[in-house]
């Protein structure tokens, strides 16, 4: 599209570029960006916006696909009202690398120099500026000895003021420290130079090189000396900012000379300070240090940065509690059975919890003193470990403080930060005694498994403080950095809780004794929310039965469709969010809608969990194994696929699903001992070895590891390979070993809760972990068939995967009980395994 020609005045429009400089591409109609007192030279990217003095169709031309731009300086408006702007003739051509929107609806780009150009004409239109331009290039020299002591000068200069001042990007500081090209070092230190636009626009317009580094160096000449100067002038402002802490230093040291020979009198709130510490019962090293920092307060000016160190220092010392625990004092002892009653009134279950915690109270009324033992309890999320630390405070009539372990790295956390720090504090410990307002609470040292990361990577003395804090020989003398002096802790009661103990150092974990609580079953999670959580709920929200009635029925609804955990603490959420959706109504005055089983959809949303597969949907090769993690007991489904190795020459074994080294080296146990085996368990051994096999745990982004897998990834491969469906309501846990024998392995009573809360039916342990069953609820015992074994040839036979009839041998016989009495050892099996003997 042609266009009128611009007013604009071009500060002499060049007609023929040849006389001037190397021609090399012309272009007719470039379109054109005008920037107001910007120079972009060569090489140079610039981030440009509206805001710039662009007008916004300027940058529309870049939309349509129009990348390569003409980029002219203005250099001033006219005097005259109503006149033309002032144009440079020469400019660069340029690249949009890029668009942005801005705030407020404005666009940005980013131009990247390219090559310089001559303005022959220039056009305006409606879209924005186009021009009739000359690319160009320097005119041809000579590499003389003389140019290249030019060019080493250059880059001399250059160093010197990257040193001085290294305002550039990295990217171009790179560049000028690795180049050789004088023609690129002047382009891209000429930006960042302290002169006008007039100077840049000379640069930008020698076509000669050897005339453009003698303009660069001369200006960077100027720039040195500039430099050098702003940096002398800083090393006198820094002199005389020392000055001023000298006089101020010399000032405080008159003030303490005037109070020593009594000309001056001490402040007030110091007085009341030292006279609150004098009162104060404190150990001799407390006061000796006390004394020490008093006097030390008293010869600094309270203008000081340090007055507020040691004025802060002073007033922790003198909040922290100095009476000493005498159980006399204390409040009425309470019995053992307020206890009894207070713990079966916050708690429902956990009986033998909570006789271990009636003890520990008996122990403590007994002696009147902490015996040295600390509680560690362990369970999954959500179990009540921490209001079972709240009830053994108030039982003993002790303030209750918590201490969260969780993401603490670091010594000082524990202990305390040194008083040399800026902002330094007591450690956690110190702070829960003082929020206690006690010498004696009951503090609860919460995830302590969390730390077990930073234990073992040995990047500090975290373990050493967590050690000497739960000694009782050693937390008499607790030594905190920012006290400076030791603090008893020995009247303080210690509880700790976990998730799992895998993570915690043997030296920590034998501090403590370990109090397991397992996941709670249907029926408890139920009597917890009728008699616990509702009731609890309904408070809170002030709604009586009427408002808020959910039946048992419901609550096992909601349990079993939205929760599925091993504690209580989602559920308390469901049911949190049912009584706001009613609150809402009341205060809405709409209708309420009756709270059911089928009504909840309206409540809570669609079912999160579903019933798992029967042994009709399982196909060969799939089988379910029981997992202990951090927040309870799990279910786990392997499954296993096989296709016909393409070489003929053996096949593959892959792994996939995030498994840890322990986990693989069962799944390679497994698929030894069907090879070994093979013949025996009916499988053809030549299409086991030639098979290409992948065995994968689903839910691959958690990672997963432990000696617990190993029977169930067996069945999983026998199951394949006799194409035979493991059973639906079957689950068993075991590691293995390549003789056959299934060895015990942990967190059997969570692995039941979990088969029961999830529907299984039977389920196969290893017989050494028989006594486990004792800790398990008379619930989980008598719905569930449980099969102690010793061999994995029993659980094949369990899970139908072996004919035990054509074997000739007697299928074992589940564990049935009618309540704890009736545990008893179960029978080694010794016929079973007899007919791999002639093997």
């Amino acid at each position: 599209m042609s266009g009128k020609k611009t007013t604009e005045k071009g500060n002499g429009l060049v007609q023929d570029p040849a006389s001037i400089c190397e021609p090399l591409e012309e272009y007719d109609d470039l379109p054109l960006l005008i920037l107001p007192k910007i120079v972009l030279f060569p090489g140079q990217s610039l981030p440009i916006s509206s805001l710039d003095g662009l007008q916004t169709v300027d940058l529309h031309l870049a939309q349509k696909g129009l990348l390569r731009v003409g980029v002219i300086s203005q250099i001033g408006e006219s005097k005259k009202k109503g006149g033309s702007r002032q144009l440079s003739m020469f400019g660069t051509e340029a690249i949009i690398t890029g668009l942005i929107r801005l705030a407020d609806d404005q666009t940005g780009a980013v131009l990247k120099g390219t090559r310089r150009l001559v303005i022959r004409d220039i056009n305006q239109k409606k879209s924005g500026y186009s021009g009739n331009v000359v690319i160009v290039g320097d005119r041809p020299f000579r590499r003389t000895a003389k140019f290249l002591a030019e060019t080493k000068a250059l880059k001399t200069l250059l160093g010197r003021v990257l040193k001085l001042n290294p305002s550039m990007s990295q990217e171009s500081i790179a560049i000028l420290y690795t180049t050789e090209d004088p023609a690129v070092m002047c382009d891209l230190i000429a930006p960042t130079l302290s002169i006008s636009i007039e100077e840049k626009l000379e640069i930008l317009s020698e076509f000669d090189l050897r005339s453009r580094m003698a303009i660069v160096m001369q200006h960077l000449s100027r720039e040195v000396e500039l430099l050098r100067v702003a940096s002398r002038i800083q090393d006198e402002v820094r002199s005389d900012m020392q000055d001023n802490i000298k006089k101020n230093f010399l000032r405080e040291q008159m003030a303490a000379i005037k109070r020593e020979l009594g000309e001056i009198e001490g402040e007030p709130e110091e007085d009341s300070l030292a006279a609150t510490l004098e009162a104060l019962p404190l150990s001799r090293l407390a006061r000796e240090a006390v004394d020490k920092e008093l006097d030390r307060l008293a010869a600094i000016h309270p203008g000081s940065p340090e007055y507020s160190v040691s004025w802060n220092y002073l007033n922790w010392v003198k909040e922290l509690p100095w009476e000493s625990f005498d159980p006399k004092k204390q409040p009425k002892k309470t019995s053992l059975a307020s206890t009894s009653r207070l713990l079966n009134r916050n708690h429902y279950g956990l009986k033998k919890v909570k006789e271990r915690i009636v003890e520990y109270v008996a122990v403590l009324h007994h002696s009147g003193k902490v015996s040295g033992q600390i509680l560690l309890l362990v369970g999954p999320p959500g179990v009540g470990k921490t209001s079972l630390a709240k009830s053994i405070a108030s039982a003993l009539s002790r303030p209750f403080v918590k201490v969260s372990l969780g993401g603490v790295k670091d010594e000082a956390e524990i202990r305390g930060h040194r008083r040399t720090y800026i902002g330094a504090l007591p450690g956690k410990i110190i702070q829960g005694i003082k929020s206690a307002a006690s010498v004696a609470p009951v503090l609860l040292l919460d995830e302590i498994d969390k730390i077990g990361a930073t234990l073992a990577s040995g990047a500090s003395d975290l373990g050493g403080a967590l050690l000497e804090l739960l000694d009782t020989e050693q937390n008499v003398n607790f030594s905190d950095h920012y006290l400076s002096f030791p603090f008893d802790l020995s009247k303080v009661i210690f509880i700790a809780t976990a998730n799992t103990t895998d993570s915690i150092s043997a030296p920590l974990l034998d501090r403590m004794e370990r109090i397991d609580l397992s996941g709670y079953t249907l029926n408890e999670k139920v009597s917890i929310a009728v008699k616990h959580l509702i009731p609890g709920i309904r408070s809170e929200l002030k709604l009586d039965e009427e408002q808020l009635d959910i039946s048992a029925e419901t609550v096992g609804t909601i349990i079993n469709d939205y929760t599925r955990e091993a504690g209580v603490r989602q559920l308390r959420r469901e049911l949190s969010a049912i009584a706001r959706k009613v609150v809402k109504r009341l205060v809405a005055k709409n209708r309420s809608i009756p709270i059911s089983s089928s009504s909840l959809v309206n409540y809570l949303g669609q079912p999160r969990f579903f019933n798992e597969p029967d042994s009709r949907l399982l196909s060969p090769g799939v089988s379910i194994g029981l997992a202990y993690t951090a927040v309870g007991g799990d279910i786990l489904f392997i499954e296993s696929r096989r296709t016909p190795s393409s070489t003929g020459k053996g096949g593959t074994f892959s792994l996939t699903g995030s498994l840890g080294k322990v986990m693989q080296e069962s799944a390679q146990t497994a698929h030894t001992y069907i090879l070994a085996y093979a013949n025996v368990l009916g499988l053809d051994r030549k299409q086991v070895e030639d098979s290409n096999i992948h065995i994968h745990f689903p839910d691959g982004a958690t990672p997963k590891d432990g000696p617990s897998a190993g029977l169930v990834i067996l069945c999983a491969l026998v199951s394949l390979f006799t194409k035979k469906s493991f059973p639906g309501d079957l689950a068993m846990t075991g590691e293995i070993t390549l003789r056959g024998k299934v060895l015990p392995v942990g967190g059997i009573k969570e692995k039941l809760v979990a088969a029961h809360r999830y529907g299984k039916k039977r389920v196969v342990i290893p017989r050494e972990n028989w006594l486990d069953l004792e800790e398990l609820h008379d619930e989980v015992l008598q719905e569930l068939e449980i099969y102690p074994v010793d061999f994995m040839s029993e659980a094949l036979v369990i899970a139908n995967l072996l004919d035990f009839e054509k074997l000739k041998v007697t299928a074992p016989t589940p564990l049935k009980f009618q309540g704890k009495k009736s545990l008893h050892m179960p029978q080694a099996s010794t016929e079973l395994p007899q007919f791999l003997d002639h093997l």
